[in-house]
C-alpha cells in the first residue's frame, strides 16, 4: 500500500495510506522510545480527513502543528 507523508510539523507526522483509505498520525514526542501512533481507516479515515480540512478552512492561519495537535488530542486513546 502506498504511503505519503502529507503533513509534518512539530512532533507530529500525518501519513496517508492507500490514497486516503487510511491515515496514521504519529507523535514523535515520546522520549522513552518509538513514536506514539494512531490509525484510522475506512469511514473513520474519511471523517478524520474532513475534520482536518474543516479545521484548516475555519482557521487558515493556524499552524499545521496546532492542527495536528488538535487532531491528536481528539483521537488519541493510548496510555502514557
Amino acid at each position: 500500500m502506498q504511503s505519503v507523508t502529507i503533513m509534518k510539523a512539530g512532533p507530529y507526522e500525518l501519513i496517508s495510506l492507500g490514497n486516503g483509505l487510511a491515515y496514521e498520525l504519529n507523535n514523535h514526542g515520546n522520549e522513552n522510545g518509538a513514536p506514539w501512533s494512531l490509525f484510522v481507516q475506512g469511514d473513520d479515515a474519511a471523517q478524520f480527513r474532513q475534520e482536518i480540512d474543516a479545521m484548516e478552512a475555519a482557521h487558515p492561519s493556524m499552524p499545521s502543528r496546532d492542527v495536528l495537535g488538535y487532531m491528536w488530542a481528539t483521537y488519541w486513546q493510548g496510555a502514557e
